[in-house]
C-alpha cells in the first residue's frame, strides 16, 4: 500500500495515542506526513543494539521485543511492546544508539518517526515534553523493577511477570514459554516446570503461544503484591 493511502489511518492512530495527545490537529498532520508505516515478519529485526538511533517507533499492530544477547548465546528480552506502545525512549532523550535489538515477535507493523522530528517536538512543545518524560520515566522504572527480580526466586519472578503482562495484554498473554523464559531470565526448562505448577493449581491455563491468567489473586499473593 502506498504511503499516501496509509496517511489517513496513520493520522488517526497518532491522534489516539496518549503520547501525542497534547498535539494540535495540524501538528499531528505534520507528524504523520514525515512518519512511515513499516511491516516486519516474525523474527525480523527492526534495528540492532549499538546502531545509531535514527527513528522513534510506535507499535501499530503486532508485538516487538527489545532483546540483548548474552555471552553464552542466550537471548534476554528487556521488555515487550504491544499495539500502541511507543519505544526507543533512551535514544529519544540522549540522541545516542539503540541500547538493544528490536525484534518482531510476530507479524508486526510499526510507525517509524524520524528521530530528528521527534526530538524537535520534545524540545519545542512543553506539553508534549511533559507527557513524553512521564512515559520515559515509567518505562525506566519498569526496567529497574524487572532488574531487581533477579534477587527473587524463580516462581516469584514468573508470578510478577505474568501479572505485569496481564495488565498490558488483559487476561490472555500472547507469549510462548520460550519468550517468557527470555523475559524473566530463566532457562526454558525451569520456566516450563513452574508454569506447569501454576497450571496444576488452576492459576493459569496455556495453549500454544498463549497463557491465560485464571487466578490473579493467587499469583499476587505469591508475588507479595496487591491486585
Amino acid at each position: 500500500m502506498a504511503q499516501e493511502a496509509r496517511t489517513p489511518a496513520l493520522k488517526a492512530f497518532l491522534a489516539k495515542s496518549k503520547l501525542f495527545s497534547s498535539l494540535k490537529a495540524q501538528e499531528i498532520d505534520a507528524l504523520a506526513a514525515v512518519s512511515e508505516l513499516h511491516s516486519f515478519g516474525k523474527g525480523e529485526t527492526l534495528f540492532w543494539e549499538g546502531e545509531q538511533a535514527e527513528a522513534f517507533w510506535v507499535v501499530y499492530s503486532g508485538r516487538v521485543h527489545m532483546k540483548r544477547f548474552l555471552a553464552d548465546g542466550r537471548a534476554a528480552a528487556v521488555c515487550v511492546m504491544g499495539s500502541g506502545d511507543p519505544f526507543c525512549c533512551l535514544p529519544a532523550m540522549d540522541g545516542k544508539t539503540y541500547p538493544t535489538d528490536g525484534v518482531a515477535a510476530e507479524p508486526t507493523t510499526v510507525v517509524r518517526i524520524p528521530m530528528v522530528e521527534f526530538r524537535k517536538l520534545f524540545q519545542e512543545k512543553p506539553a508534549f515534553n511533559q507527557e513524553a518524560m512521564g512515559l520515559f520515566c515509567n518505562r525506566l522504572r519498569q526496567v529497574e523493577e524487572r532488574g531487581c527480580l533477579i534477587h527473587e526466586t524463580a516462581d516469584i519472578r514468573l508470578a510478577k511477570t505474568l501479572l505485569d503482562l496481564r495488565k498490558k495484554f488483559t487476561q490472555e498473554i500472547p507469549l510462548t514459554r520460550q519468550e517468557m523464559a527470555e523475559l524473566v531470565g530463566l532457562t526454558l526448562e525451569t520456566t516450563i516446570r513452574i508454569l506447569g505448577q501454576f497450571k496444576n493449581k488452576d492459576w493459569i491455563e496455556s495453549s500454544r503461544g498463549r497463557i491465560r491468567v485464571l487466578d490473579p489473586q493467587a499469583l499476587a499473593i505469591l508475588a507479595g503484591e496487591e491486585i
